[in-house]
Order: structure tokens, then sequence, then C-alpha cells
């Protein structure tokens, strides 16, 4: 699933008359997964429409239990690409969070990371 992120960013250099129209930045983003397994990587898809203008650039940060352990400005370029923001490592299961700021918009999602049961 896609989600749809539009940032707004400001147009153009002030008129006497008019006032200049603001131009629209679309950057899209993939959804990560709610859930996962220790040992996996969190990645983030970015995509930017080049018709819209404005800022391509999106700062990202991942969380666990308050502490920073990945931190990321991406550069959102006009062929769909994903970037790898953090492996996770064992025994650290639990909730990460990952934070997404462009130019006037951000996002929080959460992404729950159980422990592999071991087979052996």
């Amino acid at each position: 699933m896609k989600r749809i992120i539009t940032a707004l960013a400001a147009g153009g250099a002030p008129s006497a008359l008019v006032a200049a129209p603001a131009a629209r930045a679309d950057v899209l983003l993939s959804e990560p997964p709610r859930e996962s397994t220790v040992g996996d990587c969190i990645w983030l898809g970015i995509w930017y429409q080049s018709y819209s203008g404005g800022s391509r650039y999106v700062d990202t940060r991942v969380t666990y239990h308050g502490h920073t352990v990945a931190r990321r400005t991406l550069r959102a370029t006009t062929n769909w690409r994903d970037h790898k923001l953090y492996c996770t490592q064992w025994p650290n299961s639990g909730t990460y969070r990952l934070q997404i700021r462009g130019q006037g918009w951000s996002t929080i999602d959460r992404i729950h990371f159980a422990a592999q049961e071991y087979e052996g």
C-alpha cells in the first residue's frame, strides 16, 4: 500500500497586486509494515513528482525506547527508490518508531519487531 503525502512550499516572488500561489510538492512514500521479526530491516520507498515543484528532501528518524538509533536525510528522485534505514539486532525486540518529516508535513509509524522462535 502506498501512502501519498502532499507538502506545500511557498512559490514565486510576492507581487504588490497579486499574491503568488503556493506550489505543491508531492512526495510519495511506501508504508512500512506494522510487524516484523528481529533481524529484519526498516525500509522506506520514496518518489518525487517532478512537475509538482517544491522540496524533495525528507528527514527520517528511527527511535527505540526513546533513543535515536538511526537518522537520515533522503532526497526523493523521479524514480522509485527504497532506502534501508535501520536493521534490528538480537535481542532488541519491541516497538520502533519511524518519524518522517518533509517541508510542511510529518508522519509517525510504529513497527513492532518480535523475537523469532528457535526451531532447533
